[in-house]
């Protein structure tokens, strides 16, 4: 009984001793892919505000009160309003 046991404590550490490697690397390895997946997010959130970047910049440039007034008068065939055309409803 007493050589059994020692036979099966070399076993036992080296079994430890490799799977703690495996661990080891197998940390090593998840470490890597998040870092890629940072790397990945980070440049599809770039992206993405550029892309809001862009749209906000066309948005300013659809909503320009003079862009708007030549669209109303070429598109709708409106004028400006007249002093007298204006007319003030006052609600008490």
């Amino acid at each position: 009984m007493n050589t059994e046991s020692l036979d099966t404590k070399p076993f036992l550490s080296i079994s430890i001793i490799i799977a703690s490697l495996f661990f080891v690397v197998f940390c090593k390895m998840e470490v890597r892919r998040l870092g890629y997946m940072v790397l990945k997010q980070a440049r599809e959130e770039k992206l993405l505000q550029d892309q809001k970047r862009l749209v906000a910049m066309e948005y300013a440039s659809l909503v320009r009160p003079e862009r708007i007034e030549s669209y109303a008068q070429n598109y709708w065939s409106l004028a400006r309003a007249q002093q007298k055309q204006i007319i003030l409803i006052s609600m008490k």
